[in-house]
């Protein structure tokens, strides 16, 4: 799993008459021996003998150590002085290794072929040179490799194969094939953090969990999730990395305990501890990386494994005093990174001593500052522990303000439920008018995006307004919730009225990270993308210069709108962009109603470009990220997601099988939260089912709905959706009147000029190809395909057969430019599709290749790839590779 393109690059090379063979290339536990496996069972399938041998660092030594069981007993020869020579050596090789193979062409494999000794590194050279054998060779990377073997791929006789890590959908994969269910959100985020894609170190942490009890299969979502705390690594792997340690030096073993301990930490503190060498010569080792983060030289272990087993052996005496020491220095200079409350917190309490529950909320500030919510958990919880200060031995204020952290970290985990329990008990302990209004902000979120309930939300808002003082603070920053949560609902003219009457920005900092929220917010359910984007970006600016101090929202929150606002306006290219940066942060920073609303983001840019491969396996993403503690909203546009790539491949039945999931509990008045996704879908499913009249008219409904709200990005969806459906004057006569000044972006232009077309009622199929041109220039190829097979079916009718053929070779080039996307009916036979051979050659030609190399690659003749290439022109009404290239989006 997790190899395909290696894969397919052993057997281009098992198929090439000119390669002598393939090196896989890649760092300890990368799979590099199960890949060489499967190149046998490729090769053995072939009709191929296979030899196998396997180099030992014990065997490096011994000349001809690996190669011992092809050579023929001893004093079979005449002369034994013969023997030794290399002619001769080749020659009884090769003799032992054609008896073995007979007549079939012979593969031979050596595993760990950096071992190997300078002789045996020659006489694998000579085989190679002189085809006597098909060379399979793993290698670990880093190690010195004998210069006969690095000569075979630095002269092209062997391919190289280097083996990288797993991505994070492909350890997801192989974690779940391995114990049969999905996984929870936090054990993947463990597993991704902790294995960083090794195969080896991930089967082993999956495996170690399960067998410790701590990773256990939950009945009730059939997801595997953690029993308590974290995973557990394995007795195995801390074998692996002891080993990997043993031979170190007792200054070196210490040192790199020490950054284990502490990781990340300043190179210069650490070495006041250790001294520079030890430093050094783990470096040179590479058993620790120097890594620079914001001005600041870090050291970390280099691999997050070492970290994880080593933290998780008993702490000697002499650890616990490092540690000791490193919290003393940092104190010494004044702790005045927005992190070192947090490392000292910690080093203290691993090194065995106990931390004042003040500064243990400093810590959680401070981590939950650093976008680190789970630490912050851990230090509140602590803090409220008998051991590091009991509720009856902290005041009533501390305590209410340690809840209130947890509350917070505990929302933006997507935990709701027990949010809204310590925000409440955090309120009855400290009923201050300004702590009620930061708990209320708490409430209002929760209330308003996970329970849907926006008036309860406000209720909860305006009342901690009418306790506030109306110069103070938390004044302002409840006024500005309360147009966020308006805005967030899809009511776009009240939201807009009440951020105008509101004035100009909060000079204060805090306030002014919440007016950028709720300006952009506002400018997106007003159709106001534009300004969404750059109000957006500053805000996000403004919040990560803000001091580590009690927050109600997330710096994501003002991407969030970024990304949405992109979309709207038909920026795929720069929506994909951030969405994904964004995805990488989540997912590291193991955030999962980030991840959830990235990947749906990102789900819906990959249906928008007919990518479904693409869309189902982020569909999946978000699902298998998503749980109990997500938004309603999100779960519902992942199920939009899945329904609309089932539509797009013509799985009609799966799709209107998960219709009731994504409309059960949907709220009927908010679009923006949500809503429109799951509109579409079901408008969508209602079409594709026979009833498309009534779907239609219920849409149409929807996007009234939202303009006399005011949510004009709705609006847009909604009607952009049904006009692709039914380009029909009836569905877009509601909306000739409506005027789109305040819509920006070149999808606003396109709907509305889709309006006009449809509305006018003539079927001008000119038209309407020149709108399903300008959709294809944003990338959104589905929309353009769509609108192109209605235009095609606009020209048959009229009898324009000329036009007719133009546009229908466009509609075609748009299934070849897709992935998995069926033509629709309406087209009837006028669209040809390629076929699933004439697509693979048109791709491969596309991007610059040759008929040579594309023959080699398919296993076909180049004059087998010229013929498909002429009919693929004929198909696409193109005469040449470059317009070939041009009309599927390949520019070579």
């Amino acid at each position: 799993m997790g190899r395909q393109a290696e894969l397919e690059a052993v057997a281009a090379a098992l198929g090439r008459v000119a390669c002598r063979g393939i090196a896989i290339i890649g760092p300890a536990g990368a799979g590099k021996t199960r890949l060489a496996e499967e190149a046998c069972r490729l090769a053995a399938a072939a009709g191929m003998e296979i030899v196998t041998t396997v180099v030992t660092s014990g065997s490096a030594g011994i000349p001809l150590g690996a190669l011992a069981h092809l050579l023929p007993p001893a004093g079979s020869l005449d002369d034994v002085h013969a023997d030794l020579q290399p002619a001769h050596l080749l020659r009884a090789v090769q003799e032992a290794l054609a008896d073995r193979a007979g007549r079939k062409p012979l593969v031979l494999t050596i595993d760990d072929a950096h071992h190997l000794d300078p002789i045996s590194a020659h006489l694998i050279h000579q085989l190679a040179i002189r085809d006597a054998a098909f060379v399979v060779m793993t290698i670990r990377s880093g190690e010195a490799v004998p210069e006969a073997i690095s000569a075979l791929w630095n002269q092209r006789i062997v391919d190289r194969c280097d083996l990288g890590p797993l991505t994070h959908d492909e350890c997801v994969a192989v974690a779940a094939a391995i114990l049969g269910a999905p996984l929870d959100a936090g054990v993947v985020t463990w597993l991704w953090r902790t294995s960083a894609g090794n195969a080896l170190y991930l089967r082993e942490l999956v495996l170690g969990a399960r067998e410790a009890g701590t990773l256990v299969l939950d009945p009730a979502s059939g997801r595997w999730q953690f029993a308590g705390g974290e995973g557990h690594v394995s007795p195995r792997l801390i074998e692996l990395v002891d080993h990997r340690l043993a031979d170190l030096p007792a200054d070196l073993r210490r040192a790199i305990d020490l950054v284990a301990l502490a990781e990340p930490v300043g190179v210069a503190l650490i070495e006041q501890i250790t001294g520079l060498e030890p430093l050094a010569q783990l470096e040179e080792r590479a058993l620790i990386r120097i890594v620079h983060e914001q001005r600041r030289e870090l050291v970390r272990t280099a691999h997050p494994l070492f970290g994880e087993a080593l933290r998780s052996q008993p702490l000697t005496m002499r650890r616990r005093a490092d540690v000791r020491s490193l919290a003393d220095r940092v104190e010494e200079y004044g702790a005045r990174r927005r992190d070192d409350a947090v490392r000292i917190a910690g080093w203290r309490l691993a090194a065995g001593g106990s931390v004042d529950a003040g500064v243990l909320l400093r810590a959680a500030l401070a981590a939950q500052y650093s976008l680190d919510d789970a630490a912050a958990i851990r230090m509140c919880r602590l803090a409220l522990e008998p051991a590091h200060g009991a509720p009856s031995t902290i005041d009533a204020e501390l305590e209410a303000e340690l809840r209130l952290c947890l509350g917070s970290a505990l929302g933006r985990l997507g935990r709701f439920e027990e949010a809204t329990t310590e925000i409440e008990r955090a309120t009855d302990l400290w009923p201050k008018p300004e702590f009620v209004a930061r708990s209320a902000m708490r409430l209002g979120f929760a209330f308003g995006e996970f329970y849907e309930d926006l008036p309860l939300a406000e209720k909860v808002l305006r009342d901690a307004l009418d306790l506030v003082p109306a110069e103070s603070p938390w004044a302002i920053d409840l006024q500005l919730q309360l147009v966020l949560c308006r805005a967030e609902h899809g009511e776009g003219i009240s939201s807009r009225a009440a951020l105008d009457a509101f004035g100009v920005e909060p000079a204060d900092p805090n306030q002014a990270a919440t007016y950028y929220l709720a300006t952009a917010a506002v400018a997106l359910t007003t159709g106001r993308f534009e300004a969404t984007v750059a109000v957006g970006n500053q805000g996000y600016a403004v919040h990560m210069s803000l001091p580590a101090a009690d927050q109600t929202f997330h710096p994501i929150s003002h991407h969030y709108n970024v990304v949405l606002a992109s979309l709207a306006i038909g920026d795929l290219d720069a929506c994909e962009e951030l969405a994904t940066a964004t995805l990488d942060r989540a997912i590291d920073e193991g955030r999962p109603i980030a991840r959830v609303a990235m990947s749906c983001v990102l789900a819906t840019v990959a249906l928008m470009r007919g990518q479904l491969g693409r869309a189902r396996r982020l569909a999946a993403a978000a699902e298998a990220a998503s749980g109990p503690h997500i938004q309603p909203y999100l779960l519902r546009w992942i199920g939009a997601n899945h329904i609309r790539i089932h539509l797009a491949a013509n799985e009609v039945a799966t799709a209107s099988s998960r219709l009731d999931g994504v409309m059960r509990g949907m709220p009927r008045h908010p679009v923006s939260l949500g809503g429109s996704p799951a509109w579409v879908a079901e408008m969508e499913v209602g079409a594709a089912l026979g009833g498309g009249t009534q779907a239609i008219g219920a849409a149409v409904e929807r996007g009234l709905d939202a303009l006399v709200a005011g949510d004009r990005r709705g609006w847009l969806e909604l009607v952009e959706a049904v006009l692709v459906q039914s380009p029909t004057a009836e569905a877009a006569q509601p909306f000739v009147s409506v005027s789109t000044d305040l819509v920006d972006g070149r999808r606003a232009q396109l709907v509305t000029r889709l309006v006009e077309v449809a509305a006018d009622g003539r079927r001008d199929a000119a038209a309407l190809g020149e709108i399903a041109d300008g959709y294809r220039a944003t990338g959104m190829r589905l929309v353009a395909l769509r609108l192109t097979e209605h235009a095609v079916d606009w020209a048959t009718r009229s009898g324009n057969d000329r036009l007719r053929t133009a546009l229908a070779a466009k509609a075609a080039a748009d299934l070849a430019a897709c992935d998995g996307v069926v033509s629709w009916a309406a087209a009837g036979s006028s669209v040809v599709p390629l076929t699933s051979r004439e697509r693979e050659i048109a791709e491969l030609v596309a991007v610059g290749r040759s008929s040579k190399a594309v023959a080699e690659q398919l296993y076909l003749s180049v004059r087998t790839v010229d013929n498909h290439l002429q009919r693929i022109y004929v198909k696409l009404g193109v005469s040449s590779r470059a317009e070939l290239a041009r009309m599927l989006g390949r520019e070579p």
